[in-house]
């Protein structure tokens, strides 16, 4: 039996207005007319057996590299994860395995180390090691399972995840990710901040940016004639002077200057 009008009309005027109605806004990053010319000085070379998962400067002349060593033994070729600390001129001052806890990143907040590794559910975690003891004090969840990168801007820790393309802010004072933003590509890797700005690698462009304020606005552009990795994790560091970044599979960090 077909039904009156009076009763479709109401529905018709729905579907319409549905139709109408804008789709909700999305998170979208204005690119910047500004393009910089980066420039490499010289290498310096860290003390690893293995692949660079982390590069953090301690002080001046001391910094540490979290150091995975590839097991020979083992048929999955498991990485040893080792947390080195030495000084600009090759010497080792301390190590400490961390096999199976700590996975990638490394910050240094002035008192403790930072670090992440994975847990049982497939998500991640946030490991502060102690500076004095090199063991591990605590750990908190994050919102990622795979993370590169990590920055501390003396405030705030920033965690790079590949996967889901955030970097995402965690406070050390209230022990929670406080906030979580879109960098501009979609697979961000190293993280650095200069004092003033904040600098990612990303793999999926293989391109370097800029980021300013506290919401790491998009503010500035490597050329891709200076800076191409694309596919390729390449971790940043800066040792309160200069902005390093290792290129990936290699013993040594590059120091360059922006022209």
């Amino acid at each position: 039996m077909v039904k009156p009008y009076g009763f479709r009309i109401p529905a018709l005027l729905v579907l319409c207005l549905l139709l109408a109605a804008p789709a909700p806004a999305q998170e979208t990053l204005l690119e910047p007319d500004l393009l910089l010319t980066l420039a490499p000085v010289d290498t310096l070379a860290l003390p690893v057996a293995g692949r660079v998962a982390g590069l953090a400067w301690v002080g001046p002349d001391t910094l540490a590299v979290l150091d995975a060593v590839p097991d020979s033994v083992s048929a999955d070729h498991r990485s040893h994860m080792r947390l080195v600390i030495g000084g600009r001129d090759g010497a080792v001052f301390e190590t400490r395995d961390f096999t199976g806890l700590l996975a990638a990143g490394l910050a240094w907040d002035g008192e403790s180390f930072w670090s992440t590794g994975p847990q049982d559910e497939g998500r991640s975690l946030l490991y502060r090691v102690s500076g004095d003891s090199l063991l591990v004090k605590d750990a908190y969840d994050l919102p990622g399972h795979r993370p590169v990168g990590i920055a501390f801007d003396g405030r705030y820790l920033w965690v790079t995840d590949r996967d889901s393309g955030h970097l995402d802010r965690f406070d050390p004072r209230t022990e929670a990710v406080t906030r979580s933003v879109y960098g501009p590509g979609f697979s961000p890797c190293g993280i650095a901040h200069d004092g003033r700005y904040t600098w990612l690698t990303d793999a999926g462009t293989g391109m370097m940016y800029r980021l300013s304020g506290g919401r790491r606005t998009w503010s500035a552009t490597v050329t891709p004639e200076s800076f191409m990795h694309r596919g390729e994790e390449i971790l940043l560091g800066h040792d309160g002077f200069s902005l390093f970044y290792v290129p990936d599979g290699e013993h040594f960090a590059v120091r360059v200057v922006f022209q």
